[in-house]
């Protein structure tokens, strides 16, 4: 606010509210300019603080494939922002068993990602303890509960897989059925486990038993995969990643991740995906 105030008799004149009006806009011009830098400032020191956050929060995720006995193994996750709520991991136990897992956080950004930290440090915990997929489900679900929000929840699935013999003890906490695509082509859905993790305390958590042969594929996933949408609206769909498995040939786990990539990205048609992609590749070697 600018304010003019005059000694002489006539009052102000026009001139002089003219000129006054223009310093006022000068000056309404600097303000505006030194407040959208400010802006400017606070966004960039924003980005660089979520940036941060991305670059820790994908050291949490695997780097390269683990070396098991019997087992070809390779994942991929994308956020659809500059952080996210999907996880997935291997946690081997000795040179022939591992524990492969996979999880889904209610929701995107900030929130998401930290839920997401927080149960992968506690996973990282569990798996060096001999427990069973159940057992590992039920313990993550009551040390969430108490820290997930009302509207926050977890989707996982839990699976110890056995090299040498190719068996899978798993527990599917509410997520997405893996697919077990035979080498003859038959697909099964790995369903056993049990609700959601972090809502519900106390809940009781199954065991589900399968077993891979020499060319059996298995593929974990989040829903941004089989929900992803085409240009005609349609969903990409589980018989399609199927059917993606069913041609592997001699494919490895990481071609596989590179095949599951390419096809769900020309599924969306160039469109952006509205939730972040995550996927893991299980190839049982003769």
């Amino acid at each position: 606010m600018l304010y003019l105030d005059s000694g002489r008799a006539e009052g102000v004149s026009d001139e002089d509210l003219g000129m006054l009006t223009v310093m006022a806009n000068v000056a309404a011009m600097r303000i505006e300019r030194e407040r959208l830098a400010e802006v400017e400032k606070a966004k960039q020191f924003l980005e660089n603080e979520l940036q941060q956050a991305a670059d820790i929060q994908k050291q949490c995720l695997p780097e390269g494939s683990p070396a098991i006995e019997g087992f070809d193994i390779a994942g991929y996750s994308e956020p659809c922002r500059t952080v996210g709520g999907d996880y997935f991991g291997y946690f081997p136990i000795g040179d022939d068993k591992v524990w492969v897992i996979i999880a889904d956080v209610a929701g995107k950004g900030m929130p998401a990602s930290l839920l997401m930290m927080n149960f992968q440090a506690r996973v990282q915990v569990l798996a060096q303890d001999d427990l069973d997929p159940a057992t590992m489900a039920t313990r993550l679900n009551d040390t969430l509960c108490s820290v997930c929000p009302a509207n926050r929840f977890i989707t996982a699935f839990l699976c110890r897989m056995d090299g040498k013999s190719g068996d899978i003890a798993y527990c599917n906490a509410g997520h997405e059925r893996p697919l077990l695509v035979r080498a003859d082509g038959t697909v099964e859905g790995l369903s056993e486990g049990g609700p959601i993790v972090g809502m519900f305390p106390k809940m009781p958590f199954g065991v589900g038993y399968s077993s891979m042969a020499a060319g059996d594929s298995l593929v974990l996933f989040t829903d941004s995969v089989s929900e992803a949408q085409g240009a005609d609206g349609n969903e990409f769909g589980t018989d399609r990643l199927a059917e993606l498995f069913k041609d592997r040939g001699d494919a490895g786990a990481e071609t596989m991740v590179g095949r599951v990539n390419e096809s769900v990205q020309k599924w969306l048609a160039g469109e952006a995906a509205h939730d972040d992609v995550t996927f893991v590749t299980v190839v049982k070697k003769d």
